[in-house]
């Protein structure tokens, strides 16, 4: 299809302007101009008349491959979105089997300045963890506070990543309103839903949810169960505070494998100096190398100013021979600088 169209743009639509303009020149010769325009104003009619009749087809055809999934949103024009297939799109939301659903959430991802927030409110109430969760994000950004009785109802969830995305779906909706049912959420039994709800209470601002909120947040990263310690990780990366940097140099030397894998996941939110060089020399670790490339690409500009002014020290020397792990940081990040460094190191 998309071969076909590139086709009649890219050749038949020229070729027929220039056959046009050739015959308009030669007729203009043989008949009078009133004539031409007549006779021009009749194909144009009839012109309009079969695009309609092709636009009717063309969409009709949208909507037979949205109901058998071979929609392909990219490849269409984006006005024809929204004036054709988004109330398709939206009616299919409201009555989708479980099995359509993931499609046409998908599709409902590519569509830009729609509001989908009366489907995600009828998608609230469906069964599926991850519908709910899906519509919850949704209306973390696009809800109101009239969602609040919907949001507290799932906050009491059989299933904490659905307690989780409440909570924080909560605090961004409602605010103060919220902060009983957000400190409720502290004595849930999955360490994931308390580190949510200790971040929600410190974002809310009253004094006394930044008291229990910090406090909270400091048991969790002091706990002994790894698991807990983990969980405040991710929630810890989100914040913009001061002193956050000393935490995560803690967490990514922390006893335990799995604490230091959540530590260097959440670095790549909280980019800071500091830690380029304690990522540098956990590159070391085959187990978390990956991990660690990544942190340091996204770290960027901070990583080369850190390896610029080091190039010449010998332990960043010997990470150039150990394995292609910072070369390989280098050439993802790109550019002159990260060239310059490569050559310095390598030389």
């Amino acid at each position: 299809y998309s071969q076909a169209r590139a086709f009649i743009d890219g050749i038949c639509k020229p070729l027929a302007m220039g056959v046009t303009g050739v015959a308009l020149v030669a007729v203009s010769d043989i008949l009078p101009i009133h004539s031409l325009a007549l006779g021009v104003s009749a194909l144009a009619i009839i012109w309009l008349a079969l695009v309609r009749k092709t636009y009717s087809v063309y969409v009709k055809g949208l909507i037979e491959g949205l109901g058998t999934r071979l929609f392909d949103l990219p490849q269409e024009n984006t006005a024809l979105h929204h004036q054709s297939i988004e109330p398709h799109i939206k009616q299919a939301l409201r009555s989708a089997s479980s099995d359509d659903l993931p499609y046409l959430l998908s599709i409902m991802g590519e569509l830009e300045e729609v509001d989908w927030a009366p489907e995600m409110r009828l998608l609230l109430r469906r069964k599926q963890p991850e519908v709910k969760v899906t519509a919850l994000n949704y209306l973390k950004q696009s809800g109101n506070k009239l969602d609040f009785p919907a949001i507290l109802e799932n906050t009491k969830h059989p299933l904490p990543e659905v307690r989780q995305a409440a909570v924080s779906t909560a605090v961004a909706l409602c605010g103060e309103t919220a902060m009983d049912v957000v400190e409720a959420s502290l004595r849930d039994p999955h360490p994931e839903v308390q580190a949510e709800a200790a971040i929600g209470l410190i974002e809310i601002g009253n004094l006394n949810g930044l008291l229990t909120g910090f406090a909270a947040l400091k048991t969790m990263i002091e706990s002994d169960n790894t698991a807990t310690r983990s969980a405040a990780v991710l929630p810890l990366s989100r914040m913009q505070i001061a002193g956050k940097t000393t935490l995560f140099l803690e967490l990514l030397n922390d006893t335990d494998k799995e604490v230091r894998s959540a530590a260097l996941q959440s670095c790549i939110n909280c980019p800071d100096p500091q830690l380029v060089p304690v990522l540098l020399s956990k590159l070391r670790d085959p187990a978390s190398s990956e991990q660690v490339v990544d942190a340091l690409f996204a770290f960027g500009s901070l990583t080369l100013d850190y390896l610029d002014a080091h190039t010449e020290s010998v332990e960043v020397r010997e990470m150039f021979y150990e394995s292609n792990c910072l070369p390989n940081v280098l050439v993802r990040i790109g550019g002159v600088s990260a060239l310059n460094i490569l050559r310095k190191g390598l030389d």
